[in-house]
């Protein structure tokens, strides 16, 4: 079933966002691209890891990104899904 968004840090579809070995909370939100094409993890080390999706397992690789001082609460993108902002949580920055 295909869901009008995809933002749900636990699914068959992005079990492949936490690493191995971890407990899966320090991933405060993901985040899927109108075009369904990326998809987003925000986490508690101020990183912001893009996927291609589906993220089905742990091979698949991230690019991240720093930027917050902290964790990173929330991503969001625009609807042509050309840019993504993401708020932090200590910092309270809009990048």
């Amino acid at each position: 079933m295909v869901w009008a968004t995809t933002t749900v840090k636990l699914g068959w579809d992005v079990q492949g966002v936490h690493p191995s070995g971890e407990d899966g909370t320090h991933i405060n939100q993901v985040q899927l691209s109108p075009d369904r094409s990326l998809l987003v993890s925000c986490d508690d080390w101020g990183l912001v890891n893009v996927f291609n999706y589906p993220v089905l397992d742990n091979t698949h690789e991230a690019s991240s990104y720093s930027g917050h001082s902290e964790h990173v609460v929330r991503a969001a993108f625009t609807p042509d899904s050309a840019k993504m902002f993401t708020i932090g949580g200590q910092d309270k920055a809009l990048i």
